[in-house]
């Protein structure tokens, strides 16, 4: 195995997980409606589409997505997913070594190889929906089993993302 075929992998397993977060949302009136939960996956998905500009050589909107209502923010989610894996379709081994400009750090900041920026959004990611879960489930929803073994030994299935997006 190389090293973009482990990265494909998390990126393919972190849409999984994010599609089926926002099942468990759509599946709840609470969490459809709770303004925590919403702020925490404005976050995945900030964070997640500034990388991609990031790696793009982009500007980043910091605000981006601020004004999205649940199902507007989930549709920008799968927008991400499509574009990381375009994006990660173009890359070589050698491209990985790559440093990455992270704008507005400071002079002592090593800017990260571009699989360690990998790396950062993946598990940022997880973290955070983690968070997710633990709020569906405060609020009476039951959340989705989003763990990295369980893609696997589901056989790595696409994400399959709620109707109408």
């Amino acid at each position: 195995m190389n090293s973009l075929t482990l990265l494909n992998d998390l990126f393919r397993q972190m849409a999984w997980a994010d599609a089926l977060a926002w099942r468990s949302v759509f599946a709840s009136e609470a969490a459809r409606d709770d303004k925590q939960l919403r702020g925490r996956l404005h976050h995945i998905h900030l964070c997640q589409h500034a990388w991609l500009k990031i790696w793009k050589g982009e500007p980043v909107d910091a605000n981006a997505g601020e004004g999205f209502d649940v199902r507007q923010l989930a549709a920008w989610a799968r927008q991400y997913h499509d574009a990381a894996a375009q994006y990660l379709e173009g890359l070589s081994e050698s491209d990985l070594g790559e440093r990455v400009i992270v704008p507005q750090t400071g002079e002592d900041f090593r800017q990260p190889h571009l699989w360690e920026s990998f790396v950062q959004i993946t598990t940022h990611s997880t973290y955070h929906r983690g968070q997710v879960s633990a709020r569906i489930r405060e609020i009476g929803g039951e959340p989705a089993q989003t763990d990295f073994v369980l893609w696997v030994g589901l056989g790595k299935p696409n994400a399959d993302w709620p109707e109408n997006l």
